[in-house]
């Protein structure tokens, strides 16, 4: 599968699992948003990748379609 160029979204991105997807995807040549609660470690996470990160709940609507908006404001 071709993802270079792509924009790509990982929810907990910020540590773990999400981290190590995030940088998958990033290597590959995907623009990645993460998206975490915790927003300093998403933000460290995002720079070491080349990427963006941005507050998100996924518990709650609202902040999934906000983050949702902004990355896609952000990555086109």
């Amino acid at each position: 599968m071709k993802i270079e160029g792509l924009a790509a979204i990982v929810t907990g991105g910020a540590s773990g699992i999400g981290a190590g997807v995030a940088r998958v995807l990033s290597g590959a040549g995907a623009k990645v948003a993460i998206l975490d609660r915790n927003v300093e470690p998403a933000e460290s996470a995002a720079k070491e990748i080349g990427g963006i990160a941005l507050p998100c709940d996924v518990a709650d609507d609202a902040s999934v379609q906000q983050a949702i908006a902004g990355a896609r404001d952000i990555q086109g």
